[in-house]
């Protein structure tokens, strides 16, 4: 929090504190962002606000707060008499001194006793602030057992839906977005991932509608930002696949609609998205931040995107490959670490839970081929590299594949290969993809 505000401040970028959910004394503090020590142009209020009655409000800066002007926000929880007078007993009852203290007392002693829980095989985490806590179990079922009990014992909690890949995988047709309209403009060649996302959009019910390049004004010299407009006016959303993602950012800021990232020279971000529910799903128990995950190859955009995922979910994560195909990795890790760098493929691989490996050379890159063939030979996943992993290791490849360049034959058709079951996850992450950015 303390780097966005940073960043925010800067770049004189507004920053906006939605408070509606963890406002108005339920972190142990009147406002949530307290407790990380920032400042906040814009603050949201609602629910707690009001005290049971519902009451809305924001609150800006002075330089902001000229131009909020009444009226031009417009709420469904908006003042009246009585949300203003339920809301003025509410912030009285708040100022007190020792109601935060208690709040901050009874979140401490929930959350001590809570955390004594999270040693079990039931759950896998305990977090929260104040009274505001969470417990996630590794089994919904559990979460639902643990639910009734508690209400049973008059303790009032709320389950919350499992992540979206497990809800689409479990009904995979789901017709919730019919009349909407989904373009997929691919520049570079694609299976899976048009596939995927093609399936993913009949399946919500929208249309997916395809857009060869050569066919629109593009190819004749219309510019992206002309043509982000234009898609604009008849899509509702736009997943894009570029060799350039430059143009894939210059896209998105022309455009009024979401656009997808199936693929940039730099990041691939929603096979990251598919990749790690599969192995969240194989390993199941164990938590996502306890699996050894080791990649293997060029810092592409897979090495990329996984870079991302690693800083953000704290992932016990190993990069190996040689030095001078590293930089791209150690440029997004450079404030990092705790994820490790090397050229060691022995000592990377040890006791390693999943063994992830790509292409030595990408789309573009043929003219280096012959260079990468013999930069890589050292890199290979084979029998003795998989010998030297966990009992319950597994091999996992975004595919196309090369074989016996970066794999061996033996090792991609073995049991420990789950490159199939990655595939078909691809389907479930595109229709969570999809879901979000919609609704």
């Amino acid at each position: 929090m303390q780097e966005l505000f940073k960043i925010c401040k800067k770049n004189k970028i507004l920053l906006i504190a939605d408070e509606v959910q963890v406002g108005i004394g339920r972190t142990g503090k009147l406002f949530g962002f307290e407790n990380y020590d920032i400042r906040p142009d814009i603050i949201t209020l609602a629910k707690a606000l009001g005290g049971g009655i519902p009451c809305g409000a924001i609150i800006a800066n002075p330089d902001i707060s000229d131009f909020l002007t009444p009226g031009s926000h417009g709420t469904t929880m908006g003042g009246n008499p009585l949300a203003m007078a339920s809301g003025l007993s509410m912030l009285n009852q708040i100022k007190k001194p020792s109601f935060l203290i208690n709040v901050r007392k009874k979140g401490e002693l929930f959350l001590n006793e809570l955390k004594k829980l999270s040693s079990s095989d039931l759950i896998k985490e305990v977090r929260g602030k104040g009274l505001i806590l969470a417990i996630e179990f590794y089994e919904e079922k559990k979460a639902k057992l643990f639910t009734n009990k508690c209400i049973k014992n008059g303790l009032l909690v709320l389950i919350t839906e499992k992540n979206n890949v497990s809800k689409f995988k479990k009904k995979k047709y789901i017709n919730k977005y019919s009349g909407k309209v989904i373009g997929l403009l691919f520049e570079k060649f694609s299976t899976r991932t048009r596939l995927s996302f093609e399936s993913a959009i009949s399946k919500l019910g929208a249309y997916p509608l395809f857009i060869n390049k050569d066919d629109t004004q593009l190819s004749r010299g219309e510019s992206i930002a002309e043509t982000a407009r234009m898609f604009s006016l008849y899509m509702d959303a736009l997943i894009f696949r570029t060799n350039s993602h430059t143009k894939l950012i210059k896209f998105d800021d022309n455009s009024s609609i979401p656009v997808v990232n199936a693929l940039s020279d730099f990041e691939h971000p929603t096979q990251i998205i598919s990749d790690l529910y599969t192995i969240k799903e194989y390993f199941n128990k164990k938590a996502l931040n306890k699996i050894k995950i080791v990649y293997v190859g060029d810092s592409n955009n897979i090495a990329n995107s996984f870079a991302y995922a690693a800083m953000i979910l704290k992932l016990n994560m190993i990069f190996c490959c040689p030095n001078k195909y590293n930089k791209s990795i150690k440029k997004i890790l450079k404030y990092n670490s705790n994820i490790d760098i090397t050229d060691n493929l022995i000592h990377a691989s040890s006791n390693a839970d999943v063994i992830y490996t790509d292409v030595w050379t990408s789309m573009g890159m043929e003219k280096e081929n012959k260079v990468r063939l013999k930069d890589f030979r050292n890199f290979q996943i084979n029998s003795k590299i998989m010998d030297n992993t966990s009992k319950k290791s597994v091999f996992m490849h975004c595919l196309p594949a090369h074989i016996d360049e970066e794999v061996t034959e033996e090792v991609i058709n073995s049991k420990k290969s789950i490159i199939y079951k990655q595939a078909e996850n691809k389907l479930y992450a595109a229709m969570a993809v999809i879901d979000y950015v919609l609704s």
